[in-house]
């Protein structure tokens, strides 16, 4: 699309990796994990019952930037990486 810059696409960015988290937490929280939110839904999963736990907390940790810093800048690579380590717990979990 023409005229879109780059901090458009940012925002694309950071809403697609706010649903990735969101969606998440919904199938945890229908999985029978308690918690108001992700992190604390995360800290009650052993690791041993889920292989990718460590790769949801650090998208998990993308994401809160994003939700409580104004003004982080959320590079396109960050971006990949963190929508990567949401799909590999999907994968997982066998919701994709």
């Amino acid at each position: 699309i023409l005229g879109r810059g780059r901090a458009a696409y940012e925002n694309e960015r950071k809403l697609a990796i706010i649903a990735a988290d969101s969606l998440i937490d919904k199938i945890l929280g229908l999985a029978g994990y308690s918690g108001e939110n992700l992190g604390e839904r995360l800290k009650q999963i052993e690791p041993s019952d889920l292989d990718s736990l460590n790769d949801l907390w650090e998208a998990h940790k993308i994401r809160n930037r994003i939700a409580h810093e104004a003004d982080f800048k959320l590079s396109r690579e960050d971006a990949e990486i963190s929508l990567a380590l949401f799909e590999k717990a999907l994968k997982e979990l066998e919701y994709i």
